[in-house]
């Protein structure tokens, strides 16, 4: 019997070159189990099946041309041939686009970065204040010193501002960008300028860089990409009721990542399935080869990858396998020829030719931009403005603070 497989997304049946034999009855192009929604196969009360595994049972079909899922409750009622090849289950979601980032300007950095940049500041500010102060108490010393020489005339460049005027700009103006225009004076408060100077340059500049980084080759965050972060999503999960992946979340412990998924599962209409996870209103839960046939049927409709598929699978590894009456003697005929074909990597071939497009969305990373441009929203600018914002408000309470201490020092000294 010469057989050839043809494979369609996530399945295929078997094919006779010259027709069927005689008395083998072959169930082939059925969609079950691994796909979206077709209630194939169910254990009825009184311990039978529906669906494709009671075409088998009842021996209504010698043989199903599509691969099914290995589960214990399957192995009991039917013989199973070699495994096609192996699958793992995995989700997918519709692929996230740039969009305006109100926190933009704090992404060069990391959150423990900004800390640790903070803490510095406040460290150096702290050392610059202890150096300064002890400094001034050196510089009144030699002053008293002058005052007993009337020959020595004091210039006005003598006179020290207030030292927290000095240090804030050695300090916070330096990591600022601002221009230093008092020279420090003292050889100990020109060390910790001059070192916290390099600081800020350092990174100043690797804070533009990034920034500029960010802005020619940004990056998504994706919503999720492995089963720990689904679950802390509260997305919705789209999945067929019917299927084993269902049954193994059900059996989950409830404090276990693949138990809290079953909080967001759902099975409302299967049909729609496909068509909301492109739109993006839910999470579809299937074997990451049906995923592949949805990216290869989007891009060779639209020619763009609406989904992508999260890179950590679960599950894994699960095989599927055609599936025989209890006993068959059709089983010892079909093995050789699918272990052949499979050793020769005939079958992941045909596979992946079938699914051909879907390589070009998991070409590059999903994280990565595509070569289209977009445009800087109003959105872009609410951090900076917000900022700004902040900055003015706090210099107005030090600008009225001043002007309400200077009035009440003017009326004190009246007195």
């Amino acid at each position: 019997m010469g057989v050839s497989v043809e494979w369609y997304g996530v399945g295929g049946w078997v094919r006779c070159a010259a027709g069927p034999p005689a008395g083998l009855r072959s169930v082939g192009k059925v969609w079950c189990d691994i796909v979206f929604g077709v209630e194939c196969e169910v254990r009825l009360p009184n311990g039978s099946w529906s669906g494709l595994m009671g075409l088998i049972t009842r021996e209504e079909a010698d043989i199903t041309g599509i691969g099914v899922m290995v589960t214990p409750d399957r192995l009991e009622d039917v013989d199973m041939s070699e495994f096609l090849y192996l699958d793992e289950v995995s989700a997918g979601y519709k692929k996230p686009v740039f969009e305006s980032d109100i926190n933009g300007f704090l992404k060069p950095f990391t959150p423990l970065s900004w800390a640790l940049i903070l803490a510095t500041l406040l460290g150096v500010l702290t050392a610059a204040c202890g150096v300064r102060v002890a400094y001034a108490r050196v510089s009144q010393q030699r002053r008293r010193e002058r005052r007993a020489f009337p020959s020595v005339t004091r210039h006005p460049s003598d006179r020290t501002p207030p030292i927290t005027d000095e240090v804030m700009l050695w300090t916070v103006g330096a990591i600022l960008a601002q221009s230093i225009s008092k020279v420090p004076r003292g050889d100990s408060v020109r060390v910790i300028t001059g070192l916290w100077l390099l600081a800020s340059l350092i990174l100043t500049t690797v804070y533009r860089s990034n920034l500029k980084a960010m802005l020619i080759l940004p990056k998504l965050n994706l919503p999720f990409d492995n089963l720990e972060q689904l679950v802390e999503t509260d997305l919705p999960v789209w999945m067929s009721s019917s299927t084993t992946i269902y049954q193994a979340i059900q059996s989950a412990p409830p404090d276990t990542s693949l138990g809290r998924l079953l909080l967001q599962v759902y099975h409302k209409d299967p049909v729609l399935s496909i068509e909301n996870l492109i739109k993006g209103h839910h999470v579809l839960l299937v074997p990451r080869s049906a995923l592949l046939q949805i990216l290869h049927q989007t891009f060779s409709t639209t020619g763009q990858c609406m989904n992508y598929i999260m890179s950590e699978s679960f599950m894994k590894t699960t095989t599927l396998r055609l599936i025989f009456p209890k006993g068959s003697l059709l089983k010892e005929r079909v093995d050789p020829i699918i272990w052949r074909m499979r050793e020769a990597g005939i079958l992941d071939h045909i596979f992946m030719k079938a699914v051909y497009n879907a390589s070009e969305c998991m070409k590059h990373d999903v994280a990565q931009p595509n070569n289209s441009l977009r445009t800087l929203e109003l959105g872009d600018f609410y951090g900076v403005f917000i900022v700004y914002a902040v900055g003015i408000v706090f210099a107005s309470i030090a600008f009225i603070t001043e002007v309400v201490l200077g009035i009440s020092s003017k009326e004190l000294s009246l007195d």
